[in-house]
């Protein structure tokens, strides 16, 4: 019987599917865990997955280094038009962003000062100016505002879902619209918030089936098999186990939302008929997971 591979190799070929997937923050998650898993005689990781770490982080590093400059844009404009209730909510919303940029940063940093024994000056050097431009852009941010009230929930978290649809940050819109219906009650969502509601939630089981489908290529086609790689299989199998599991929970969450409210409270057959066709289009994706398993 052929030994099980070390959980270095099965990270590794994990961190591979997240990759051609686009799950960077679960390729991230995987790179440090392979780095973990170095024992105390052989600490250096190789060139190919010194590159995998890097790319990882570089991608999610990237992703909100761009949310930052689209946001901090906005900021400008609000100020400049003396928005100062928007630009709060800009501000809340920066903090939190910056604050996902802060950890991923210090975590690349501390694995390059702890397990990765070769020459990163370059590479370190960049993590720190990020950092240092951060703690730049606490001293902006925590400039005083002139005393205001603060915005109703409602409207307060329709304008987070706007700032995180121009920073294309899909599961934060998701998150705020869920907030905006929680603040809404029993009244009709407007067509905007019906809008950003439905472009959230697409978006989102997009980037999951588009996922699912890439992982499943790879089980369906017997790629692994016919190379006798039953181990990489057994991973392939458990990791599309896992996306087909949150697609199903996804499916379920907005399918309950539609049907214990947002679809009860529908005044109109036009809203009615918008909310029961989103139905439909849910309980489609969920119908073509379970007919995958």
């Amino acid at each position: 019987m052929a030994a099980a591979p070390s959980p270095r190799k099965t990270y590794s070929y994990m961190a591979k599917l997240a990759w051609e997937a686009w799950r960077y923050e679960e390729m991230v998650e995987f790179m440090e865990e392979v780095s973990a898993a170095a024992d105390s005689e052989e600490l250096e990781l190789t060139a190919d997955k010194r590159k995998l770490l890097f790319d990882a982080h570089g991608n999610v590093i990237q992703a909100r280094c761009d949310s930052l400059r689209i946001i901090s844009s906005m900021e400008k404009d609000e100020e400049s038009g003396g928005n100062e209730d928007h630009v709060a909510i800009i501000r809340d919303y920066l903090s939190r962003i910056e604050s996902e940029l802060s950890n991923i940063c210090e975590g690349i940093s501390k694995h390059l000062d702890l397990r990765l024994n070769h020459p990163a000056s370059s590479a370190k050097g960049e993590i720190e100016t990020c950092v240092a431009e951060l703690k730049i852009d606490d001293q902006r941010k925590n400039t005083t505002l002139t005393d205001i009230a603060p915005s109703p929930p409602r409207k307060k978290y329709m304008y987070m879902a706007k700032l995180a649809q121009n920073a294309r940050r899909y599961d934060d819109i998701v998150e705020f619209m869920e907030k905006v219906i929680d603040a809404a009650g029993s009244e009709e969502l407007t067509f905007l918030e019906r809008r950003l509601l439905s472009v959230a939630y697409e978006k989102v089981m997009t980037q999951k089936r588009y996922a699912l489908t890439v992982v499943s290529c790879k089980d369906e086609g017997d790629e692994e098999e016919s190379g006798g790689n039953e181990d990489r299989v057994a991973v392939i199998r458990d990791y599309r186990s896992k996306i087909e599991n949150e697609i199903s929970n996804f499916c379920d969450g907005i399918l309950e939302l539609l049907d214990s409210c947002l679809i009860l409270y529908a005044s109109s057959g036009e809203v009615k008929a918008f909310y029961i066709k989103m139905k439909g289009d849910f309980r489609k994706y969920l119908d073509d997971v379970k007919a995958r398993a």
